[in-house]
C-alpha cells in the first residue's frame, strides 16, 4: 500500500508540473506579422532560397489604387548582421490569378545593410492587375 501511495504522489507531482509548464507556455508573447516580425506564412510573398526568410523580412506590405493602377510597397528588413544582397521582383496578378504582362517587371538588385530597412514600390503595368506578390531571391550577378 506505501508503495502504491509513493508512486501516485510522484504522479500527481509529475502532472502538477506538467500543467505548470503548460500554463507558461501559454503565457510566452508571440511575435505576429502585425508586431513586424516578417511574413511568414504570408501568400504574396515568395522566396526562391528558404534560407532568405530567417535573414530578410518583408513587412507592412501595402496596395492602392493610383489612377486606375495598382500601386504595392513593402518594407524590407534585413535581419542578418551583414550586408545582404539580393534581388526582389513584384508580380501582378488580375481577377482570375492569370500574371499580367510577366515579362514586364524586371528583377530589382539590392543590398541592405545589417539592421537596415527600405521601402520599395512597384506600379502595375496595367488596370488589370488586381493582386501582387513579391518575390525574393539571391543576387546571381553578385551572390552574397
Amino acid at each position: 500500500m506505501k508503495v502504491f501511495n509513493v508512486g501516485l504522489v510522484k504522479c500527481n507531482r509529475i502532472l502538477v508540473l506538467l500543467i505548470y509548464l503548460c500554463f507558461l507556455s501559454g503565457c510566452t508573447t508571440v511575435t505576429t506579422a502585425e508586431q513586424g516580425s516578417g511574413n511568414e506564412g504570408d501568400p504574396r510573398v515568395e522566396y526562391k532560397e528558404r534560407h532568405f526568410s530567417s535573414k530578410l523580412a518583408v513587412l507592412d506590405l501595402k496596395s492602392r489604387d493610383v489612377g486606375g493602377l495598382l500601386q504595392t510597397s513593402a518594407i524590407l528588413r534585413n535581419k542578418w548582421g551583414m550586408s545582404l544582397r539580393f534581388q526582389y521582383q513584384f508580380r501582378f496578378y488580375d481577377k482570375d490569378g492569370f500574371p499580367v504582362n510577366p515579362e514586364s517587371r524586371p528583377w530589382t538588385p539590392i543590398e541592405i545593410a545589417g539592421g537596415d530597412e527600405i521601402n520599395v514600390t512597384a506600379l502595375a503595368p496595367n488596370p488589370s492587375a488586381k493582386t501582387f506578390t513579391i518575390v525574393i531571391q539571391r543576387d546571381l550577378i553578385q551572390p552574397y
